[in-house]
Formats: C-alpha cells, structure tokens, sequence
C-alpha cells in the first residue's frame, strides 16, 4: 500500500512545466457556466415583455408589446423581479469577468517564471587552487596588471615578504625577501620607453636598498642599447615575454651557487 502511494506520489512530482502551467489555468468550468447564467438573467429580463406580449388584448402585435412592457415596468412585484434578473446578472458577470482576469496574470506569471533562466549555483572554490591564473607574457599589460602578475608569481615560487616602495624610487617596483636575500625588480617598457638612464637609475637603487640583486623585467619597448648597458651594470635583464621561464632560471642558478658555496 505505501508502495504504491510513493509510485502516485513520484508521478504527481513529475509534471512538466506545462503541466503545471495547463494545471494552473485549468478551465474554470464554474466561471464560464455562470458567465452564461449572467447572460441568461439578463437576456430574459430584456425579452420578458416579448413574452407577455402573446397574453395582452390588442389589435396588433406592437400594441401588444407596447402594453406588456408597460404591465412589465410599472406592476410593482414584476419591476422588482426583473430589476432583481438584470442586478444578478450584472453582479455575476461582472464576478467572472474579475475572477479570469486573475487566472490570465497568474497564468502569465507562471509562464514567465518557468521561462527565466536557472542562475548556476555557486560553486565551491578549493582553497588550494589560485584564484588567479598565472600571465604567460607581460607584453601588452597595463602596469597593474603586469605588478600583479609579478606579484603573484614571486609568492608562488617561495617569496613571502614583497613590499612596494612608497615613491617607486630610482625605479624600484617591487622588494621581495626569501631565503637567497633580499631582491629589487623594475617593470621596463611597459607604460613608456625603457632607457639606457633608467637602467643605471635601476642599478643605483639596488644598492640604496641594500639588495642582493636588481633584476629588469623588461618588454620589447625599449631602446637598442638598454639590454646592453644592463649587462654593463651586471643587471638580470628579464624578457617581460617569457619572465616565469627567465627567473625560474636565475632563482634556480642562484640556489645552485648558494648550495656551492
């Protein structure tokens, strides 16, 4: 018996929206019959008099009708029926007009809700994958977006004190500590033309800021002679194109050094 109360049970929760829609707005059988009673009252209020006209004296029939409705609406107990007819009518009419109405917005508001697009749940964020995606490239970023970027990569490879100088001096972006020292990086070219003034500017502030080293994470927009004159100054000179894979080599040559010693 609970068996087959589940199995009806399970077929009453498995009604396509349409279903549920058709079942919403079902015929309102009761509203339409009363429509036709309004109807009815007060169609037989308005032919009354035709009707009496077949029982009044007269030589024709329109002397006839005119004495039935005046028998109609001056006899006292027969006004009063008719008015009676025609006041339900109106009332019942006016009744099941309101009442579908009401069913056609709620019909309306069921379609709608059914058509709305389900919004995706949220998913869960697993707390050991970044939330942010690592930049292969710093060509073409804003200086943000390339801080960033840097930001985000020297904390995943082992570098958890990064500080930003409060006036960027002598070009200075970025100081971050690990293990192997303390290290000052430059965003080259990314928002102007990378010089040869920058780069010694770089170099003065690697010692200002008592740093191991100072590496010039540059892009293509810079002069010829940069790369060279930070090769002079014995700066890292990084390609800002493919800067994970060129510190991945200097921090890794720096341990290997460290270790040799």
């Amino acid at each position: 018996m609970n068996k087959q109360k589940s199995i009806h049970h399970q077929e009453s929760t498995m009604l396509t929206s349409d279903e549920q829609i058709k079942r919403a707005a079902t015929p309102l059988h009761s509203v339409w019959l009363q429509l036709i009673l309004s109807f009815g009252l007060i169609f037989y209020a308005a032919i009354c008099p035709l009707l009496f006209a077949f029982f009044m004296s007269g030589n024709t029939y329109g002397h006839k009708i005119m004495q039935a409705m005046h028998y109609a609406w001056t006899t006292r107990w027969m006004s009063i029926l008719l008015g009676l007819f025609i006041v339900a009518g109106v009332y019942l009419f006016a009744d099941a007009l309101r009442v579908l109405y009401k069913n056609s917005i709620r019909t309306r508001q069921s379609r709608e809700k059914q058509e709305l697009p389900k919004e995706p749940k949220p998913t869960k964020k697993d707390a050991s994958v970044p939330l942010m995606i690592m930049r292969a490239s710093l060509e073409n970023c804003t200086h943000e977006q390339a801080l960033e970027a840097l930001i985000f990569y020297l904390e995943q490879i082992g570098f958890n004190d990064i500080e930003k100088p409060p006036s960027e001096d002598y070009g200075v972006h970025l100081i971050a500590n690990s293990n192997e020292g303390r290290f000052a990086f430059m965003l080259g070219g990314v928002t102007q033309i990378l010089t040869m003034t920058e780069i010694e500017n770089f170099a003065t502030g690697r010692a200002y800021f008592e740093c191991r080293d100072a590496l010039c994470i540059a892009t293509s927009n810079a002069t010829k002679d940069t790369k060279r004159r930070a090769n002079e100054l014995f700066v890292p000179y990084i390609d800002a194109a493919h800067y994970s894979e060129e510190l991945s080599k200097y921090f890794t040559s720096i341990r290997s050094k460290d270790a040799f010693v």
